[in-house]
């Protein structure tokens, strides 16, 4: 790919980011369409077009779309997380749990994103494994203590709310 090429295709693909910060997905899919070629730009090609189908409510293609991304670039937090969410929505909470287990098997540098451990506590509520919730949501609160204020929002933890366990991550909260 030419330099020229490269410039063209990375300033389409930020153009289209910014549609997809404002909810104008549609506009995003438009300007993706522009890119002959995305080359080495394909996982984040991908993860776009993935990210506009979503907003659109088109679960079942952006998935698809997410899954080649991931494929792609099979480290991309960004892309691994939103496929999580995706399948976690789908039903497929064990593949998602798998998906993001593997990563950060294959990827230890990410065992300090705190969004990584709190997704996986998040699948692990909804599995009704309480003690990789609990370690997990430790490890996600230890590295990021704001998520702590989401705790008792979360969908996702309601059936562990009155656990004493569970209720010992407010402790520290007056």
């Amino acid at each position: 790919m030419a330099a020229a090429q490269r410039v063209r295709t990375k300033r389409l693909l930020t153009e289209a980011e910014g549609y997809l910060e404002l909810g104008m997905p549609q506009h995003a899919l438009e300007v993706l369409q522009r890119i002959d070629d995305p080359a080495t730009f394909r996982a984040q090609w991908l993860h776009l077009q993935g990210l506009a189908r979503q907003q659109l409510g088109q679960i079942d293609e952006a998935v698809e779309l997410l899954e080649q991304a991931a494929d792609l670039a099979p480290s991309n937090l960004g892309i691994q997380l939103t496929l999580a969410a995706l399948l976690r929505l789908q039903g497929r909470i064990g593949e998602a749990t798998q998906r993001l287990v593997s990563l950060l098997e294959h990827s230890p540098e990410l065992a300090s994103e705190a969004a990584l451990h709190y997704m996986l506590a998040r699948l692990y509520s909804l599995q009704g494994d309480k003690e990789n919730l609990l370690w997990h949501l430790n490890k996600a609160v230890e590295l990021a203590p704001e998520l702590r204020e989401r705790l008792r929002e979360e969908e996702d933890f309601r059936p562990f709310a009155d656990d004493p366990d569970f209720q010992a991550l407010f402790s520290i909260i007056v």
